[in-house]
């Protein structure tokens, strides 16, 4: 079953006109047909709807709640240091697989990328986060936020802030000692060359703790994807 977010508050027994672009995709590329099921998401709520068509054009038949609920019960912001445009097109992606609610594109010291590429392409990446939330059946699409510097993340803290750093001391103080359920979380992941050492003593100082992801040393888009699997795993169970 596939869903659609939609701009416009719907209720059981409306009959909903898909956008131009939805139509599209309903018609030519999943072909869908009169009865098949549809999801619709508004404002965090979701309908199931049956396909129809008028005129050659598909709409939806609104006729009951999805009262299943596939957001977690926090937030977490994953502040991601720049890494090259597909590896952060992938972490967009899983990310948003796994629950991310904010993305916020950083700054740091070791960043070997042009801010500008990331920038121009705001919106495929919006693109790219919408159709993830579709795919994993989320009633929420991330934020994504303008690139910020590495001093601003004092202004996305949570419940609880912590940050990749892998030293020898830190190599032992292992994420998962960290992650509360049901407190909202802030987690830093530097580039491919990490953060800074001033980098990290900047955010220890300002009450953000460095935890490693595990012996061994992984990629920058690996460690956000990791990180945010375990994040997800504690919060989900039970829930």
């Amino acid at each position: 079953m596939y869903s659609y977010f939609i701009e416009k508050n719907i209720e059981i027994n409306d009959i909903y006109k898909f956008s131009k672009d939805d139509a599209h995709h309903i018609k030519n590329v999943l072909r869908l047909k009169s009865g098949e099921i549809v999801r619709l998401v508004f404002n965090s709520n979701a309908y199931f709807a049956k396909i129809g068509y008028s005129n050659k054009e598909p709409n939806a038949f609104v006729y009951d709640i999805d009262k299943t609920k596939n957001e977690l019960d926090i937030n977490i912001t994953l502040i991601q240091a720049l890494i090259k445009n597909d590896k952060f097109e992938l972490v967009l992606q899983k990310v948003c697989e796994l629950g991310v609610s904010n993305i916020i594109p950083m700054n740091s010291k070791y960043v070997n990328v042009n801010s500008d590429i990331i920038r121009n392409k705001k919106d495929r990446y919006n693109k790219i986060l919408l159709e993830a939330a579709k795919q994993s059946k989320r009633e929420v699409v991330p934020i994504l936020a303008d690139i910020i510097k590495l001093e601003e993340c004092l202004g996305y803290k949570s419940d609880i802030n912590i940050f990749a750093y892998e030293s020898e001391f830190e190599k032992t103080n292992n994420i998962s000692k960290y992650i509360e359920k049901g407190k909202n979380i802030t987690i830093i992941i530097g580039c491919e060359g990490g953060l800074s050492s001033e980098e990290a003593t900047f955010l220890k100082n300002n009450n953000f703790i460095p935890v490693s992801l595990g012996k061994r040393i992984l990629r920058a888009e690996t460690a956000s994807i990791y990180a945010l699997s375990v994040i997800s795993s504690v919060n989900e169970v039970n829930q």
